[in-house]
C-alpha cells in the first residue's frame, strides 16, 4: 500500500470510529478500527524491510527456534512501539502516523512535534511496557 491509499483508509475508517460509542461494545469496536490502522501502518513499514532492533524480521526467524519469540511476542503493543520508533527516523512513517493521529484526536495532535513529544516522552518514561 502506498501512503495515500493507508490516508484514504484512514479517512474511511475515521467516521466509523468516531460513531462508536463510550460503552463497553463501543469501546471494543473503536479499539478494533485502531487496531487496522495500527496493522496498516506496520504492514507499510514492513513491505519497506524497516527494521528496529531486529523487529519485526530478525524477531521472527528466531521464533523458529527460541519459543520467546512465538507468535505471543508479536503484540499490539510491540507494532505500535516498533512504528513509533520508526518515526523518529522514517519521514514516511512519521507522516503516516501523524495523518492518523491529527484524524483520530486533533485536540491532541496538532503538529508533528505534538507526535515526536509524545513519542519521546513514551520512550523515556518506558510507557510501552515492552522491549524488542
Amino acid at each position: 500500500m502506498t501512503i495515500e491509499e493507508i490516508k484514504r483508509e484512514i479517512r474511511s475508517t475515521y467516521p466509523l470510529w468516531k460513531a462508536t460509542d463510550s460503552s463497553f461494545d463501543g469501546e471494543k469496536v473503536a479499539g478494533i478500527h485502531e487496531v487496522y490502522i495500527q496493522e496498516l501502518i506496520s504492514n507499510y513499514c514492513e513491505s519497506k524491510d524497516y527494521q528496529v532492533q531486529g523487529f519485526p524480521f530478525e524477531k521472527r526467524e528466531l521464533g523458529k527456534t527460541k519459543p520467546e519469540y512465538d507468535e505471543d511476542y508479536f503484540t499490539w503493543e510491540r507494532y505500535e512501539m516498533y512504528t513509533d520508533y520508526l518515526c523518529l527516523e522514517k519521514e514516511d512513517v512519521l507522516e503516516i502516523k501523524f495523518f492518523y493521529s491529527n484524524t483520530f484526536w486533533p485536540d491532541f495532535i496538532s503538529t508533528k512535534d505534538d507526535i515526536l513529544q509524545n513519542i519521546n516522552c513514551n520512550i523515556k518514561n518506558n510507557l510501552y511496557d515492552e522491549e524488542f
